[in-house]
């Protein structure tokens, strides 16, 4: 159960489709992990903003403007417990020329945060589903494809978890990847 201020934190679980080859395994899990991680590591620890949500007109600012009424959130790390307190600054002069992301809510909410701390996802929305398929692609996108289609694996799952019992699962065919990166010219990754 979530409680009011904690960070929400998703369980993601990938499981490939393939037969055993002569070597003992479906997929060298050290490719797979590089993968993962690369895309896990991109969203970590990151606002999470939809680009295409109707309800949200997203702006980039090369720094935060003055807004009355506005929410300005930025991230400030964890001082040592024996440094003293700073004086106090304000958010214009401390983040002053650092790039900043605003986002406008259909109630005319404004919040304002630091670039570097959002991740722009074009997804219409933040949810398990869309973010299972935003994962699937960008893991898929990182494996070296005819290697595993000449293997035998067939698809990728890709499920994201946000509570016991609710989750969504993705499944990327590599078959049909792999047509499509075809057509597209698009180089296999090493």
């Amino acid at each position: 159960m979530s409680r009011r201020g904690e960070r929400r934190h998703s369980a993601l679980q990938v499981e490939i489709d393939g037969r055993l080859g002569p070597d003992g395994y479906v997929i060298d899990f050290s490719v797979l992990k590089k993968a993962v991680r690369s895309a896990c590591k991109a969203l970590d620890e990151r606002t999470l903003i939809p680009l295409h949500c109707d309800g949200i007109l997203v702006q980039r600012l090369p720094a935060p403007p003055q807004l009355q009424g506005a929410v300005q959130v930025s991230h400030t790390p964890l001082r040592q417990a024996a440094e003293p307190a700073p004086p106090p600054a304000s958010t214009a002069s401390t983040a002053a020329g650092v790039p900043h992301i605003a986002l406008t809510l259909a109630d005319g909410s404004v919040f304002v945060l630091p670039e570097a701390d959002c991740r722009l996802l074009p997804l219409s929305n933040v949810s398990v589903e869309e973010l299972s398929v935003y994962l699937a692609e960008q893991v898929a996108a990182q494996l070296p494809l005819q290697q595993l289609l000449a293997r035998g694996v067939k698809c990728i799952k890709v499920g994201v978890q946000e509570t016991p019992n609710q989750k969504a699962t993705f499944i990327v065919g590599l078959q049909a990847l792999a047509d499509s990166r075809a057509q597209a010219g698009a180089a296999e990754p090493q």
